[in-house]
């Protein structure tokens, strides 16, 4: 939690200090922002190798309001990628486990309780996860599906030898 509060007299008493007026901090308060740089980590579903995975960062800016006090919400929602996506991968030897995170705007919460604090941005954790799990067509799939691995070179072996025997030397 981010939090923006005003200047408590009472605290600032003790240490031998003095809060301005309420005037000259709402004065102060026009044109101030709070800037936050947000990451996240994303699957893209249609994308393959290096573009599957989606690395972003956004700067937002949250502007300080002495009008309204407001609490500013951010939800982060967790996920888990399980990608075997490679064509020429052989089994479950080349599983990239990854683990990804996305922040998305909630509606923003108005403060009614009468406390310093001003304004706030909060990040909430999700409690759901998303799970992405990719297992792409592969050549040893394809050969499988021929009629196995045997069944698709013997074909291959038989035209090598008939060849190799036609031209023979001996």
């Amino acid at each position: 939690m981010i939090v923006f509060e005003k200047c408590d007299p009472v605290l600032r008493a003790k240490s031998g200090l003095k809060c301005k007026t309420e005037e000259q901090i709402e004065e102060w308060l026009l044109f101030k922002y709070i800037l936050i740089v947000e990451n996240g980590i994303q699957f893209v579903e249609h994308k393959f190798e290096g573009e599957r995975i989606d690395a972003s960062s956004a700067i937002t800016c949250y502007p300080i309001s002495p009008k309204t006090r407001v609490d500013i919400v951010r939800m982060v929602t967790r996920s888990d990628m399980m990608l075997n996506d490679n064509f020429a991968h052989v089994g479950n030897i080349l599983v990239e486990n990854l683990k990804g995170f996305k922040t998305q705007k909630m509606p923003n919460r108005e403060l009614p309780y009468p406390n310093r604090m001003w304004n706030a941005i909060t990040y909430e954790l999700s409690q759901d996860q998303i799970k992405y799990y990719r297992n792409v067509y592969s050549f040893l799939d394809l050969m499988s599906d021929v009629g196995g691995l045997y069944g698709s070179i013997s074909p291959i072996c038989v035209t090598m030898v008939f060849f190799l025997q036609y031209r023979s030397s001996y």
